[in-house]
């Protein structure tokens, strides 16, 4: 079995995810036309910028002898870094960030585990703490699915465990009265739980304290300015901020500018039409095996071929490893249509009849082995089959076939007699009723209250909300607005969400292909449609 699926899969070895520009050559040239006489000035004036810089930067280099002499104290520490300052009486203390110990240009990329304002008396005490009245504000890093979870709260709590995860260079604390204070302590990872093997914190590189009495005016206390830089970026940054006149700023201004005019018409030309109709490169074998269904764990090799059980048949094939993508999808296709393919007429007729009455003549759709049911009617599946065939795989005439027939068309009433043999009415002595499905519930209520909204085409819409923090997280909406009454045809069904008014009548998971759908009556489904806030709002 495994050596069958990986010969398939070589077959499509070449075929990747994502979207394919489809358009005429002659599209494609009047594009590049347009776009060449402007990448190229945006290309140049790149080259512009980069020369600025590395002028720059070497008059950096050249104050860097001089500046290094105010930097007098150690670097600011994740583990502790504390500023003494002469006392002063405060009600506000707030830490302004001018730079991390990363790349992170906006200064948000950055956590806090405890921020502790000391008081100047013969036994200090920290009353930044929020048991003692303190109270912390600062933008945070926000997860939609636990809010407030890495707030600023986390800088006053007492605790090292947990961290205040920033979203803005400032961090205020709030004292409960006014007090005399002349030293704050702040780190990111005061225990030292963390290892550089397990990942560090972003901490502080440069910053400002200041303090004020009012929370409207300011006086600074302390700085990192005559600390030795923390990282490679932040010497490289304060030594640009010595060399950076008021002409340096300019000609920056100015080169942006430009390349934000360039970007701008750039993005001004239409692109081409994207497509996700798959995106084929070439791949050539050798193809093998994943050892425990993991690809960096080769295995053997296998051959590009179709199933072994299937192999006797004169279309079967077997191709040379080095084919090219083109012609071993070409081979799949020909010996899946091909006259003496037994098995893909008869699937395809099979799940045909599975639209139409409900369930197929064989009522496991994607199994026709020996694991199967047996069709209740072989001839006949045998005859649609061939039907399917001649009429060169055209799909409607087999539906007109179905629908003109007899059996598609007589009555679904029951007849006690017929279903003493055959209760389900698998030897359709009935049509069997159709209940709706969740989608079309959905739809039917929205239709009847004269709120669906049949407009054709268009973006979809969502019954959930993505959330995505360390995870992607689908959840359910309790409230939708007009946008979402549409039909259910539109609806993004993720893999992962779960919509509870669609579930709670049978829709499948979407996480799993299913090729039928169960047909089930709960108490679950009469509540939902009591209770469901969808139902309330109709």
């Amino acid at each position: 079995m495994a050596g069958d699926y990986y010969s398939l899969y070589a077959t499509f070895a070449g075929t990747v995810h994502g979207p394919r520009e489809v358009s005429t050559e002659q599209a494609r040239r009047d594009r590049a036309a347009s776009l060449e006489p402007l990448q190229a000035e945006q290309a140049k004036l790149a080259q512009e910028r980069e020369a600025f810089e590395k002028e720059l930067l070497a008059r950096a280099a050249e104050a860097e002898a001089e500046a290094a002499k105010s930097w007098t104290r150690p670097k600011a520490s994740r583990y502790e870094t504390a500023e003494t300052f002469p006392p002063e009486q405060v009600k506000f203390v707030r830490l302004l960030v001018e730079g991390t110990d990363s790349s992170d240009r906006n200064r948000t990329a950055y956590q806090i585990d405890e921020f502790e304002i000391w008081t100047a008396e013969e036994t200090p005490r920290n009353v930044a703490l929020a048991s003692a009245g303190g109270k912390a504000t600062g933008a945070s890093r926000e997860a939609k699915d636990f809010k407030g979870a890495y707030g600023a709260f986390l800088t006053n709590d007492g605790r090292y465990e947990q961290r205040w995860q920033a979203g803005g260079p400032e961090l205020v604390i709030e004292l409960a009265e006014p007090v005399t204070v002349n030293r704050v302590v702040f780190s990111s990872d005061r225990p030292r739980a963390l290892s550089e093997e397990h990942g560090l914190t972003t901490f502080v590189g440069d910053y400002r304290i200041e303090v004020s009495s009012d929370g409207q005016t300011w006086k600074q206390v302390a700085t990192s300015a005559d600390r030795l830089p923390i990282c490679e970026q932040r010497k490289q940054s304060r030594l640009l901020a010595l060399v950076t006149t008021p002409e340096v700023i300019a000609r920056r201004e100015d080169l942006q500018r430009r390349s934000s005019e360039i970007a701008k018409q750039i993005a001004g030309i239409p692109p081409l039409p994207v497509w996700w109709v798959g995106t084929h490169r070439d791949a050539p074998g050798p193809f093998k095996t994943f050892v425990g269904g993991n690809p960096m764990k080769p295995g053997a090799e296998v051959q590009v071929a179709g199933l072994q059980i299937l192999s006797d048949l004169p279309s079967a094939y077997h191709l040379d490893n080095q084919a090219g993508e083109g012609a071993r999808r070409v081979a799949l296709a020909e010996w899946l249509t091909a006259p003496d393919q037994p098995l893909t007429p008869r699937v395809l007729a099979n799940r045909i009849w599975h639209y139409h009455f409900g369930t197929g003549i064989v009522d496991t759709p994607s199994d026709f082995g020996y694991m199967g049911s047996r069709p209740t009617h072989p001839e006949l599946l045998d005859w649609l089959a061939r039907q399917l065939i001649e009429n060169g795989w055209q799909l409607k005439p087999l539906h007109r076939t179905i629908m003109t027939s007899q059996t598609y068309r007589q009555s679904g009433r029951w007849r006690a007699d017929a279903a003493q043999s055959d209760a389900d009415a698998r030897l359709l002595w009935r049509f069997p009723p159709h209940r709706l499905t969740g989608e079309e519930i959905r739809d039917t209520i929205l239709s009847i209250t004269g709120k669906l909204d049949l407009t054709m085409g268009g973006p979809g819409y969502r019954l959930y909300e993505y959330q995505q923090d360390n995870v992607a997280t689908y959840v359910p909406l309790d409230r939708v607005g007009p946008e979402t009454y549409r039909r259910g045809i539109y609806h993004h069904s993720a893999r992962a969400a779960r919509v509870d008014i669609l579930t709670d009548f049978d829709c499948p998971d979407p996480a799993f292909a299913d090729p039928r759908r169960a047909s089930t009556i709960t108490p679950l489904q009469a509540l939902t449609l009591m209770n469901h806030t969808f139902a309330f709002e109709m």
